[in-house]
């Protein structure tokens, strides 16, 4: 009963722990507690900004600390840790959502000659354009978001080749290509856009032939040939 009550205990306090604050001045020196991991001052009356009462928290925090047992410190510890996972894990979330909804507002405002591909890495948004031009275009609508949402996401730039509508024409043409068609009816494969080109998947090796036809194709400049590959299971990478 003692053991559980004490438990109840570290439960309630480990609130206070984690959400007093350090009251010590940039300047002023602080020394850390090798036990909880926060920033205690060396003498909290020094400071002529700190809330006495707040100060007071602390120390009785602090002496309240002192006075746990090693199984409890460990669930502190271990209840602390859970909570710092979670707040990162949070925030990784949030920033991934606020990057969609940007690329989402982008894809509506640009057209498909005004970027390659809208991708978002873990919360940061990368942007491919065919030209250097279109990159003050998307400046300007990141600026104007940010503005409106009051969201602030982190945004890369990459100048590519082709535009996306320039690599759904050629990729669409490829597709209707009677020589190729002819050259690839007996294989497994797949055609997609990869951010800035064309790629080509196939199970096996490339057809005879094929060499010769792609040294000659309209499409050697924007296309990867990948052979014993898994074919990819969309045709929008980076989309």
């Amino acid at each position: 009963m003692k053991k559980g009550l004490s438990i109840l205990l570290v439960m309630g306090m480990l609130l206070t722990l984690t959400a007093i604050p350090s009251f010590a001045d940039e300047g002023e020196k602080q020394k850390p507690n090798p036990d909880v991991g926060v920033m205690l001052q060396e003498d909290p009356e020094a400071a002529a900004e700190v809330d006495p009462k707040e100060a007071k928290k602390q120390q009785e925090l602090q002496k309240w600390y002192d006075e746990l047992t090693e199984e409890e410190r460990e669930f502190v510890h271990q209840k602390m840790n859970e909570k710092e996972q979670e707040a990162v894990l949070s925030e990784e979330q949030t920033k991934r959502k606020e990057a969609d909804s940007l690329k989402n507002y982008l894809q509506k405002n640009l057209s498909k000659t005004q970027y390659t591909y809208l991708f978002n890495q873990n919360g940061v948004l990368e942007i491919g354009v065919p030209s250097a031009k279109y990159i003050s275009r998307a400046k300007e609508l990141c600026t104007k978001y940010t503005e409106q949402t009051k969201q602030d996401v982190t945004v890369r730039y990459e100048l590519c080749r082709y535009s996306i509508k320039e690599l759904e024409k050629a990729k669409e043409s490829l597709e209707k290509d009677q020589d190729f068609t002819q050259l690839m009816k007996q294989v497994r494969y797949a055609l997609v856009i990869n951010n800035g080109y064309l790629e080509l998947y196939c199970t096996d090796e490339t057809p005879k032939k094929f060499d010769s036809w792609f040294e000659k194709s309209d499409y050697r400049d924007m296309m990867v040939v990948n052979e014993y590959q898994k074919i990819l299971p969309t045709d929008s990478v980076g989309l």
